[in-house]
Protein backbone atom coordinates (compact mmCIF):
# COMPACT_ATOMS: atom_id res chain seq x y z
CA UNK A 1 0.00 0.00 0.00
CA UNK A 2 2.97 2.32 0.25
CA UNK A 3 3.36 2.73 -3.48
CA UNK A 4 -0.30 3.77 -4.16
CA UNK A 5 -0.67 7.33 -5.43
CA UNK A 6 -3.94 9.17 -4.72
CA UNK A 7 -4.89 11.86 -7.21
CA UNK A 8 -5.85 15.11 -5.44
CA UNK A 9 -5.48 18.87 -5.67
CA UNK A 10 -2.58 20.59 -4.04
CA UNK A 11 -3.18 23.37 -1.55
CA UNK A 12 -1.91 25.91 -4.09
CA UNK A 13 -4.44 24.77 -6.70
CA UNK A 14 -7.29 24.98 -4.16
CA UNK A 15 -6.21 28.49 -3.09
CA UNK A 16 -6.01 29.69 -6.71
CA UNK A 17 -9.48 28.30 -7.47
CA UNK A 18 -10.90 29.98 -4.32
CA UNK A 19 -9.38 33.33 -5.33
CA UNK A 20 -10.80 33.03 -8.86
CA UNK A 21 -14.24 32.10 -7.47
CA UNK A 22 -14.08 35.04 -5.07
CA UNK A 23 -13.31 37.43 -7.93
CA UNK A 24 -16.19 36.02 -10.02
CA UNK A 25 -18.64 36.23 -7.09
CA UNK A 26 -17.50 39.80 -6.30
CA UNK A 27 -17.95 40.92 -9.92
CA UNK A 28 -21.37 39.27 -10.09
CA UNK A 29 -22.49 41.00 -6.88
CA UNK A 30 -21.24 44.37 -8.19
CA UNK A 31 -23.04 43.84 -11.50
CA UNK A 32 -26.33 43.01 -9.77
CA UNK A 33 -25.92 46.00 -7.45
CA UNK A 34 -25.42 48.35 -10.44
CA UNK A 35 -28.42 46.82 -12.23
CA UNK A 36 -30.59 47.24 -9.13
CA UNK A 37 -29.68 50.95 -8.86
CA UNK A 38 -30.48 51.45 -12.54
CA UNK A 39 -33.85 49.71 -12.15
CA UNK A 40 -34.71 51.87 -9.12
CA UNK A 41 -33.82 55.01 -11.10
CA UNK A 42 -35.90 53.77 -14.03
CA UNK A 43 -38.88 53.05 -11.73
CA UNK A 44 -38.64 56.50 -10.12
CA UNK A 45 -38.48 58.20 -13.53
CA UNK A 46 -41.49 56.17 -14.67
CA UNK A 47 -43.40 57.23 -11.54
CA UNK A 48 -42.69 60.90 -12.30
CA UNK A 49 -43.83 60.54 -15.91
CA UNK A 50 -46.92 58.59 -14.82
CA UNK A 51 -47.89 61.33 -12.35
CA UNK A 52 -47.47 63.99 -15.02
CA UNK A 53 -49.51 61.99 -17.57
CA UNK A 54 -52.29 61.45 -15.03
CA UNK A 55 -52.39 65.16 -14.17
CA UNK A 56 -52.28 66.24 -17.82
CA UNK A 57 -55.00 63.84 -18.94
CA UNK A 58 -57.29 64.61 -16.01
CA UNK A 59 -56.84 68.37 -16.28
CA UNK A 60 -57.44 68.35 -20.04
CA UNK A 61 -60.61 66.28 -19.60
CA UNK A 62 -61.93 68.52 -16.83
CA UNK A 63 -61.20 71.67 -18.86
CA UNK A 64 -62.88 70.16 -21.92
CA UNK A 65 -66.11 69.42 -20.01
CA UNK A 66 -66.11 72.68 -18.05
CA UNK A 67 -68.51 75.39 -19.11
CA UNK A 68 -67.37 77.93 -16.55
CA UNK A 69 -64.29 78.48 -14.40
CA UNK A 70 -63.14 80.71 -11.60
CA UNK A 71 -59.57 81.42 -10.71
CA UNK A 72 -58.08 82.34 -7.41
CA UNK A 73 -54.48 82.85 -6.37
CA UNK A 74 -53.39 79.23 -6.40
CA UNK A 75 -56.66 77.45 -7.19
CA UNK A 76 -58.57 76.84 -10.39
CA UNK A 77 -62.25 75.94 -9.97
CA UNK A 78 -64.06 74.34 -12.90
CA UNK A 79 -67.82 73.94 -13.21
CA UNK A 80 -69.57 71.70 -15.72
CA UNK A 81 -73.19 71.45 -16.88
CA UNK A 82 -74.11 68.93 -14.20
CA UNK A 83 -73.19 71.56 -11.57
CA UNK A 84 -70.13 69.59 -10.47
CA UNK A 85 -67.37 71.67 -8.98
CA UNK A 86 -63.79 70.53 -9.52
CA UNK A 87 -60.97 72.50 -7.96
CA UNK A 88 -57.26 72.26 -8.64
CA UNK A 89 -54.85 73.62 -6.02
CA UNK A 90 -51.29 74.11 -7.20
CA UNK A 91 -48.74 73.57 -4.44
CA UNK A 92 -44.95 73.32 -4.71
CA UNK A 93 -44.58 69.56 -4.67
CA UNK A 94 -48.06 68.43 -5.68
CA UNK A 95 -51.34 69.34 -7.34
CA UNK A 96 -54.55 68.60 -5.47
CA UNK A 97 -57.77 67.89 -7.36
CA UNK A 98 -60.96 68.02 -5.32
CA UNK A 99 -64.27 66.79 -6.71
CA UNK A 100 -67.09 66.51 -4.20
CA UNK A 101 -65.56 64.54 -1.30
CA UNK A 102 -62.78 62.93 -3.34
CA UNK A 103 -59.31 64.45 -3.34
CA UNK A 104 -56.69 63.27 -5.83
CA UNK A 105 -53.03 64.10 -5.32
CA UNK A 106 -50.66 64.35 -8.26
CA UNK A 107 -47.00 64.33 -7.18
CA UNK A 108 -45.76 66.86 -9.71
CA UNK A 109 -43.21 69.49 -8.71
CA UNK A 110 -44.80 72.80 -9.73
CA UNK A 111 -42.20 75.55 -10.08
CA UNK A 112 -44.67 78.28 -11.01
CA UNK A 113 -48.16 78.78 -12.35
CA UNK A 114 -50.26 81.73 -13.40
CA UNK A 115 -53.69 82.49 -14.80
CA UNK A 116 -53.96 85.21 -17.38
CA UNK A 117 -56.48 86.46 -19.90
CA UNK A 118 -55.48 85.22 -23.33
CA UNK A 119 -58.27 86.70 -25.43
CA UNK A 120 -60.70 88.96 -23.59
CA UNK A 121 -63.06 89.32 -26.58
CA UNK A 122 -63.66 85.55 -26.76
CA UNK A 123 -63.40 85.16 -22.97
CA UNK A 124 -60.43 82.79 -23.15
CA UNK A 125 -57.93 82.52 -20.32
CA UNK A 126 -54.67 80.63 -20.16
CA UNK A 127 -53.16 78.57 -17.39
CA UNK A 128 -49.38 78.51 -17.61
CA UNK A 129 -47.53 75.95 -15.51
CA UNK A 130 -43.83 75.35 -15.19
CA UNK A 131 -43.00 71.97 -13.69
CA UNK A 132 -39.87 69.97 -12.98
CA UNK A 133 -39.97 66.77 -15.02
CA UNK A 134 -36.93 64.45 -14.95
CA UNK A 135 -34.57 67.26 -13.86
CA UNK A 136 -35.78 69.56 -16.65
CA UNK A 137 -38.11 72.55 -16.49
CA UNK A 138 -41.15 71.99 -18.70
CA UNK A 139 -43.69 74.68 -19.56
CA UNK A 140 -47.31 73.63 -20.10
CA UNK A 141 -50.22 75.76 -21.33
CA UNK A 142 -53.92 75.07 -20.92
CA UNK A 143 -56.60 77.25 -22.50
CA UNK A 144 -59.89 77.78 -20.68
CA UNK A 145 -63.01 79.23 -22.24
CA UNK A 146 -66.18 80.23 -20.44
CA UNK A 147 -69.37 79.14 -22.12
CA UNK A 148 -71.13 82.19 -23.59
CA UNK A 149 -74.43 81.43 -21.82
CA UNK A 150 -72.65 81.03 -18.50
CA UNK A 151 -70.75 84.29 -19.05
CA UNK A 152 -74.03 86.14 -19.70
CA UNK A 153 -75.57 84.56 -16.59
CA UNK A 154 -72.58 85.58 -14.49
CA UNK A 155 -72.78 89.12 -15.78
CA UNK A 156 -76.52 89.79 -15.60
CA UNK A 157 -78.32 87.12 -13.56
CA UNK A 158 -76.00 86.13 -10.70
CA UNK A 159 -74.77 89.62 -9.84
CA UNK A 160 -76.50 91.31 -6.92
Amino acid sequence: MIGVKIKAFTILEVLISLVVMGIIIGLTYTLFNIMEKQLITYRNDNDVILQYNLLNTTLQRDIYYANYYEKEESTLVLFNYSEEKISYSFLNDKVLRAKQSIVDTFRVHVISHKFEIFNEKQNISKLDMKIKLLNEDVEINYFLKNDLAETINQKFVYED
